[in-house]
């Protein structure tokens, strides 16, 4: 009762020091001050927020580069459903422009001269994808088709362009693998098989 007491005798000298023509009531005065208190409250928690998006923005926006989820049962890193190829959007392949063509080299302990190319995206992305297989004729301003896998000796490089797609040649002379660098069937293959058969 005492403390109710002094709190409302405070109330009552600050009203008194209003001038008569606006001074409020009791009702007037206690809705102002709760107003005023909430608005102080607001602001320091508001402030409070900034501070802490300001200190974890750095570790947020990794967390959010890596696409990386925690996973507290196996504590292992997983990847969500687009895996190692975010650019591509959950699609298998992408279509893009090639806009310049250079040569890397590899990391230690390999040494060579490796073909990679800048490609532009249809979906606006741009990318940095390597040029499988030997004798390619890929240039600038060329049509490629670009999937997810990337050069385990080339950092950076985490896409493939496929060979026999668009205007990406397809190695000349291949007979084995030839799914993997684009190339077809030769005429009279499944002939020459079938003979191949009959004699075992």
């Amino acid at each position: 009762m005492n403390i109710d007491y002094e709190v409302e005798r405070k109330m009552k000298r600050a009203i008194s020091k209003f001038p008569s023509t606006i001074r409020p009531t009791d009702k007037q005065f206690i809705a102002a001050a709760v107003n005023t208190y909430i608005d102080v409250l607001i602001r320091y928690c508001l402030a409070i927020f900034y501070f802490l998006i300001y200190v974890l923005m750095a570790t947020c926006k990794q967390a959010y580069k890596r696409k990386l989820i925690y996973k507290k049962s196996g504590k292992k890193y997983v990847f969500p459903s687009w895996g190692r190829a975010p650019i591509l959007k959950k699609c298998p392949q992408a279509k893009g422009i090639v806009t310049r063509v250079v040569t890397m080299t590899p990391k230690k302990p390999n040494s060579a001269i490796r073909h990679v190319a800048k490609v532009n995206l249809m979906n606006g992305l741009r990318l940095t994808t390597r040029l499988p297989g030997r004798g390619y004729l890929c240039s600038k301003y060329n049509r490629v088709l670009v999937e997810g896998g990337r050069a385990n000796d080339l950092p950076g490089v985490g896409y493939t362009a496929i060979r026999g797609a668009f205007d990406f040649s397809p190695v000349v002379g291949k007979i084995k693998r030839r799914s993997i660098y684009g190339v077809s069937r030769p005429n009279g293959y499944t002939k020459f098989i079938r003979r191949s058969l009959r004699r075992i």
